[in-house]
């Protein structure tokens, strides 16, 4: 085996405004891969599958030197090799789908196996015997062909087109379809990787594998890493309908795959076939068939959309194809209203009588001696803090002497935009050579955090671009080549509900701390932990 690597992983550029609003930009060089292997050799992890096997007599001798012909029965493209002298054969870089294997040689009947089915990342193995006879007579074989294992220790599972199409998903993110696979499951708390919303139309979702956290799996789009490097999740989830099928490998897995010890999940685009196929879809959710959560005072209002339609066909027959999928999202999502616990009125100027009852004294700091009657005289009450808390709104129901659930959100709406594309193109240039390029787009405004108070929230649009360009090459039945070409783009651009509102200029115009930015994009209070619930716009302010 003959095999060529040179990457460049993890370079990636990142530019900050203050940090916040930030705009990132991660890039990934372009990664050349050129792997060549004689029939019967082992090679490296690539998003294609391998058929092998070995072709013998009636004897169980093996037959050197038998042509043997794999043909995609969707787009009759086809590729021949020739036996060793040990009767073995391997044919790599095919893509997913369903093949027709014909073996030929003289003083043998053809012989010919079908439905072969191929998944991605997947060895297959199809023995063939053959039987005394002439060439033109034919011997048809069916459902020997078996997965193969014997050459790799990887341990994963393959969601097919079946389970991905038909499976019910709310929100349509792929991802979720993971926990289905031994070992992954969802991630059940709120981190990096949820609070970054980059499954569709702003799905907060994320999957740990065999208990590694869920910072630590790696995605890859038709061979190409399609990561957000800052939440180290995917940048994008793509279409449910522009997936053929995805593959999670989740321990044991090749050394080609590496940077995550978790979850390595393939995912494969569909493709055209000779035959022309389209679909045209529109999911609805919607609060007017929702129940009230029980715990909220108002029912939260819902209006989610994703609609899109996909075509794929012949641009020649049996030569070359194409697919386009176009899926967007839009989304009206209201916040129910919450109850929150907020500074009481006579709290903020310094007023804690109404707590001696409770036995609760409050001291002096510096003396250690309890405050007259509870109260904190106003010349010790920083001007800080009293312009931090005007913009806290003040309680709206009555409560215990604390303070505790005095305070009822009103409903707020926020809205989520998302809009995708992919592209495809597969050529059958000649005999020897195929040639595929892949195109997807991807761009989701969606808010971070919903408000609690107004003008507190907090929205991010990210953009991701991913691009493949693959192209094998036979050099003879014995020699074949695969050159893979990709690039991955992501952008994110992070605004505030305070951004550009010179009214929300607290943390340096108002209160005038040291060391925060003071542009417009900026704008907003510090992030101050009180107790209660306050204004702010972020959780790691201020900056």
């Amino acid at each position: 085996m003959i095999s060529f690597l040179a990457s460049r992983r993890g370079m990636g550029w990142k530019r900050t405004t203050g940090t916040s609003p930030c705009e990132q930009w991660r890039g990934r060089v372009p990664v050349l891969v050129l792997v060549s292997c004689w029939v019967g050799v082992a090679f490296a992890q690539q998003p294609f599958g391998t058929i092998v096997g070995t072709v013998t007599d009636p004897t169980g001798a093996t037959l050197p030197s038998t042509t043997v012909t794999v043909t995609n029965t969707d787009t009759q493209v086809n590729r021949t090799v020739v036996t060793s002298a040990t009767g073995d054969y391997s044919v790599p870089y095919l893509v997913n789908g369903t093949y027709r294997i014909t073996a030929v040689h003289p003083g043998f009947r053809a012989s010919v196996m079908s439905p072969v089915a191929l998944q991605a990342a997947q060895t297959v193995r199809a023995d063939i015997r053959m039987q005394l006879g002439q060439i033109k007579e034919l011997l048809e074989v069916s459902g020997t062909a078996v997965a193969l294992q014997m050459d790799t220790a990887a341990v994963g599972t393959t969601i097919d087109s079946k389970l991905v199409n038909e499976l019910p998903l709310n929100g349509r993110t792929f991802a979720q379809l993971a926990a289905l696979v031994p070992g992954v499951a969802p991630q059940g708390s709120t981190n990096i990787g949820t609070d970054r919303k980059r499954g569709s139309i702003g799905t907060a979702f994320a999957i740990t594998a065999n208990g590694f956290s869920d910072v630590q799996n790696t995605f890859i789009y038709d061979g190409v890493p399609a990561m957000d490097l800052d939440s180290y999740n995917f940048a994008f989830s793509p279409s449910i309908d522009a997936i053929a099928e995805f593959k999670v490998q989740t321990s044991t897995y090749s050394s080609a795959y590496g940077g995550a010890p978790g979850a390595h999940v393939d995912v494969i685009t569909k493709s055209g076939a000779n035959a022309f196929h389209g679909t045209l879809w529109e999911f609805n959710r919607n609060d007017a068939l929702a129940a009230r959560n029980y715990f909220s005072t108002t029912k939260a209002r819902l209006n989610r959309n994703q609609f899109g339609a996909n075509l794929g066909g012949p641009v020649r027959k049996n030569k070359a194809f194409f697919f386009f999928n176009w899926e967007s999202g839009r989304q009206v999502q209201g916040t129910a209203g919450q109850l929150l616990s907020v500074p009481p009125e006579a709290f903020r100027t310094g007023d804690f009588s109404s707590l001696l009852p409770s036995g609760i004294i409050i001291s002096d700091p510096r003396t250690g001696q309890p405050f007259s009657n509870n109260k904190i005289p106003s010349n010790r009450i920083d001007p800080n803090a009293t312009t931090f808390m005007s913009f806290t709104p003040a309680p709206n129901r009555s409560s215990d002497a604390l303070g505790a659930n005095n305070f009822v959100t009103r409903s707020f709406s926020t809205r989520t935009n998302e809009d995708q594309y992919v592209g495809r193109v597969d050529n059958n240039i000649s005999s020897r050579d195929t040639l595929s390029a892949r195109y997807m787009y991807d761009q989701l405004t969606t808010p971070n955090e919903p408000p609690l108070f107004g003008n507190d929230e907090n929205i991010n649009t990210a953009r991701g671009q991913n691009v493949t360009v693959s192209w094998t090459h036979t050099f003879s039945p014995t020699f074949v080549s695969n050159v893979l070409v990709g690039w991955n783009r992501f952008f994110e651009h992070q605004v505030f509900g305070t951004t550009n509102k010179p009214e929300y200029d607290i943390a340096c115009g108002r209160m005038h701390l040291p060391m925060v930015a003071c542009d417009p994009f900026n704008y907003g209070p510090p992030n101050i932990q009180a107790g209660y619930s306050v204004f702010r716009v972020r959780n790691n302010g201020p900056r």
